[in-house]
């Protein structure tokens, strides 16, 4: 008979001709078993002839001489003739590496055994003909021990037996937990299937595959500092020892291009894993990333006080990449090191490499003083740059324009910050703003401090450390309808920035933790993204913390321990509005770069006001509306629903608006407010 390492010559010396040659010691061990169950030649002839697809496989195993005739080689011969094949090949051999990783041969055999289905379905009938009684199709647990036994490879019931290893890496599946031991069949999951047979179009069993491509860790754009500390981890990512890095900060880190140039060094792919994988998907991750030379790279969203734990697969044994975001832990087992990295905002000299790198010179510097208003983080930056320069050519056009890069920017804070807080319009005429004087005052003092903070530190003296650029916080007090809203969409567009509104109903949770974990989420969100932030009516977060008495005290208070925390180092633009100015917490106040304070508007404002919301085409008699705005002690935002109101009548009768419309739409404001109505009826 042939021995398979005569043919060696004809297999390819590559992961598929590797596979093949596993393939057959699989197919010749399944044969043995039906010639050792028959006994007899003619009843071994008699199964063949029942299933002449064994033919094939015969002649490829014995040169077309009949299996029976001679006598059948060992075990031994068929690994003899692997680890010659492999001494051939230089590419990446799946089933070498799970070797290599402590996978035993046994185990390997029974995973060959157990996929002879998956290639071709003929083996069915065959496992069907040899489990008579459990009508299974597949490999079951009890004919796959009586295999290896008969080959001289171990089957017992320890800790590594061929079929716990197996399922342990999540290489096998049982398919019928409720049946008996014996018969539990054993399937394969087509994700690690396709490894194992040398395809070489991954299909990730979590997370999707980073492009492959990129810079070194030495050419990344970061302060020299940070590259250097990229670049050593990057040389101990390449090392023996399993190693889990941990980048930190902000949520906009271009997380596919740095994982890449980490892991490139050592020849690794990143596979990029957003959240923790389910049960099943995680059983098969380290199978997949040993086989595939690729690494998982965690993208967490951890919210305060959480902790990611086992997250290295079993058996996986190479680098492990964890974003975790600005808040939570990650753990790790005793026997592992674990580097972490914080990765700082970008000063605007290497932001504005990275508009360079992803627009190209010309661009930048038609874009300048656009870019100079948008302090995003570099991975946003790459992407909003990526999605401009598809806009320009849309239109037709080399070098996107301002119009495509405001366009892109307010599409990214659609796509990552919708769902959780809503975006409002904004206004840049500032005369808009009618209020009195040290309001006014103060509003052009937070415009002056958000348009400067990142240069601040610079003009600072060495007591600040830095401290002086950590974002610009803002607090509006003042009864309802006094102007905050609308101020805060005034300093959005005279910012030249986006509005975001957070609804604290949405925010606010019940459930321990998770009112933290929301503002998290959306407070890390909008700092990467450079939007202005509003809170609006923020008593329900800023109240004044209380002696604790019940559980209830207790994390109440402890929402307002992380939201005083987490403000002071808010990077971005925030500002809260309340109506009940009392009731904030001393310390949030200490916090606050800038208090604002809206009054009710004085009857010289209350007419300015009302003239600004009024149609052109008004015929309300102007001594009238100075009276109205004497008597009426209103607020704008109820001088607005008055205009409106009026308007909307007007308009209802198909005539200009006057003094009629006027005093009616005054008396139901006075009416909805509970107040008494000074103009008589």
């Amino acid at each position: 008979m042939t021995r398979p390492d005569d043919r060696i010559g004809a297999l390819p010396a590559t992961a598929g001709g590797h596979f093949v040659l596993h393939f057959y010691a699989a197919v010749h061990d399944l044969l043995r078993q039906i010639r050792g169950l028959s006994g007899e030649t003619d009843t071994f002839a008699e199964v063949v002839s029942e299933h002449p697809f064994l033919n094939g496989y015969i002649a490829e195993i014995n040169r077309a001489q009949p299996l029976a005739e001679a006598g059948a080689e060992d075990a031994a011969d068929w690994t003899a003739a692997i680890v010659a094949h492999e001494a051939t090949c230089s590419c990446r051999l799946p089933i070498l590496t799970l070797r290599a990783a402590g996978l035993t041969g046994a185990a390997i055999r029974l995973l060959m055994l157990a996929g002879l289905v998956e290639e071709d379905t003929r083996f069915g009938d065959l496992f069907a003909w040899l489990q008579a009684g459990t009508g299974a199709r597949r490999l079951t647990l009890g004919l796959a021990e009586g295999i290896l036994n008969r080959t001289g490879q171990p089957a017992s019931e320890t800790e590594t037996a061929p079929w716990r290893q197996l399922d342990g890496w999540g290489l096998i599946r049982p398919l019928d937990h409720d049946a008996p031991r014996s018969e539990r069949t054993l399937g394969v999951p087509p994700e690690l299937w396709a490894v194992i047979r040398g395809e070489t179009g991954f299909w990730p069993p979590a997370g999707h595959l980073a492009a492959p491509g990129a810079p070194p860790p030495e050419a990344l754009i970061f302060p020299a500092g940070t590259r250097a500390k990229l670049t050593e981890a990057a040389r101990l990512l390449a090392g023996p020892a399993p190693v889990t890095l941990v980048l930190r900060g902000d949520a906009g880190i271009d997380v596919p291009t740095v994982a890449a140039a980490l892991l490139g060094p050592g020849g690794r792919r990143a596979l990029l894993i957003r959240g923790e994988p389910g049960p099943d998907a995680a059983r098969q991750l380290g199978a997949w990333c040993t086989m595939t030379g690729c690494a998982p790279v965690y993208l967490l969203e951890l919210g305060p006080g959480a902790v990611a734990e086992a997250l290295r697969p079993r058996g996986y044994r190479g680098p492990v990449l964890v974003v975790p975001g600005p808040e939570g832990g990650v753990a790790v087992a005793d026997d592992e090191t674990q580097v972490t990295i914080d990765l700082p905002p970008l000063p605007p000299d290497l932001r504005r490499e990275v508009w360079i790198a992803a627009l190209g010179p010309a661009a930048e510097r038609a874009l300048r003083p656009v870019l100079d208003t948008l302090h995003v983080s570099e991975g946003y930056a790459r992407r909003i740059a990526a999605n401009a320069l598809v806009e320009a050519r849309l239109d037709g056009r080399d070098v996107p324009a301002a119009a495509h890069q405001q366009g892109a920017a307010r599409a990214l804070n659609h796509q990552l910050l919708d769902g959780l807080a809503e975006r409002m319009d904004t206004a840049r005429d500032w005369s808009a703003l009618i209020a009195a004087p040290a309001t006014v005052s103060m509003m052009r003092v937070l415009e002056d401090q958000a348009r400067n903070r990142e240069h601040l530190a610079d003009r600072m003296g060495p007591a600040f450390d830095g401290t002086a650029a950590a974002g610009v916080r803002a607090l509006f007090t003042g009864v309802s309808g006094t102007g905050k809203t609308m101020s805060a969409r005034l300093l959005a567009g005279a910012l030249g920035k986006e509005l975001y509104r957070v609804d604290l109903a949405s925010v606010v949770n019940k459930y321990i933790g998770e009112t933290e974990k929301n503002l998290n989420r959306v407070l890390s969100r909008a700092e990467a993204l450079d939007v202005v932030l509003l809170l609006d009516e923020g008593d329900a977060l800023l109240g004044t913390r209380t002696e604790v008495k019940s559980a209830n005290d207790r994390y109440a208070n402890l929402e307002t321990n992380y939201l005083l925390q987490r403000l002071e180092r808010y990077r971005g633009i925030i500002l809260i509005t309340t109506n009940y100015g009392d009731n904030i917490d001393k310390a949030f106040q200490r916090r606050m770069d800038v208090v604002v304070t809206f009054f009710r508007p004085t009857a010289d404002q209350r007419a300015a006001i009302l003239r600004l919301h009024l149609p052109p085409d008004c015929a309300v008699d102007d001594g009238l509306l100075s009276e109205a705005m004497q008597r009426c002690d209103l607020t704008g935002g109820q001088i607005r629903n008055v205009a409106t109101r009026a308007a909307l009548a007007a308009m209802s009768e198909g005539r200009p608006l006057d003094d009629v419309h006027f005093l009616q739409a005054l008396a139901i404001e006075h009416d909805k407010a509970g107040a008494v109505f000074p103009m008589g009826v």
